[in-house]
């Protein structure tokens, strides 16, 4: 959403006024963003902003002025966001009708057509790095646990129960797991179970100010009730079915520590593949699965 996309710019910029150097970014405004442009060493905006900013680009000498563009999150340029396709483009087709030589770094999740992507962008096979999805920078603690014993009746339950004490014992507040369980409806059911375990104990997720009016923003403009409610205690499930701006709103939140608990359903579970976690919990009905069980480890992990 806007505003998760705003406070990822903010960080940003953040990061950059420690080089000491002019940070400006860019707001609804073209004249001022103009201004910044000529005034600043390093500009920070959103798709929208910079897309309305460069769309007369024949005539925006300010364009020239640049000699590095970082463009970040490249993953979702054709699908989430697809302004974002257009301006990069358009900023291509710039600089070849000027000859103007510029570098483009270019920073996405591992993707599948990243041959397709660099020829877009116009950068060398030589000058591209694929991470494959199973290289991880930190470690991960998997826990695989199978209830074959309980009726359904308890079921949910035993399996909340479980995930309850791991994910306390591992102090999750300041850590975050991924979670796979059965089915949707056991994603619901759990995760209402452990958070309610948790508001009894007084042991909040987030305690961060700024991370809980983002997740109660965030929480808003969800259709789905149950999973506002888990939001705005930092927490959420995902379904191969939700919308696909809920789905990456809750992810992008995830990645950066502000969702501390997502559940996924073995069916949708592919959808967070190579998204790093420091604990992967995967509770079965069925503990017999294991080669299934080992085969979404992989492709998460």
């Amino acid at each position: 959403g806007d505003k998760l996309q705003q406070a990822k710019l903010d960080m940003l910029a953040e990061l950059a006024s420690q080089l000491e150097v002019d940070v400006a970014q860019f707001g609804d405004n073209l004249q001022a963003n103009i201004r910044l442009l000529e005034g600043s060493n390093i500009v920070v905006s959103s798709v929208s902003n910079f897309d309305k900013f460069s769309k007369n680009f024949k005539k925006r000498k300010q364009l020239g002025l640049i000699g590095l563009v970082l463009c970040l999150d490249v993953q979702l340029a054709s699908s989430t966001e697809p302004r974002y396709e257009v301006v990069l483009s358009r900023l291509r087709l710039y600089y070849n009708l000027t000859e103007q030589r510029v570098r483009f770094v270019a920073l996405s999740h591992p993707v599948a057509d990243h041959d397709s992507v660099c020829d877009w962008l116009g950068v060398k096979p030589e000058n591209c790095v694929n991470v494959h999805p199973f290289d991880r920078a930190n470690e991960i603690d998997v826990i695989l646990n199978g209830f074959d014993d309980y009726q359904e009746s308890s079921l949910y339950n035993a399996v909340a129960k479980k995930l309850h004490s791991v994910l306390r014992v591992n102090d999750i507040a300041n850590s975050n797991a991924l979670v796979a369980v059965h089915d949707t409806k056991m994603a619901r059911m759990v995760l209402s179970s452990v958070l309610k375990a948790f508001q009894m104990e007084c042991y909040p997720l987030v305690t961060d100010e700024s991370y809980a009016q983002l997740l109660a923003d965030a929480a808003s403009s969800f259709g789905d009730i149950y999973l506002s409610n888990f939001v705005e205690m930092g927490a959420a499930y995902i379904t191969a079915s939700m919308p696909a701006i809920e789905r990456d709103t809750i992810i992008e939140l995830f990645k950066v520590d502000i969702i501390k608990i997502l559940v996924v359903d073995f069916k949708s579970a592919s959808v967070v593949s190579g998204v790093q976690t420091s604990m992967l919990c995967m509770l079965d009905l069925k503990s017999a699965r294991v080669d299934q069980l080992h085969s979404l480890m992989a492709s998460l992990n």
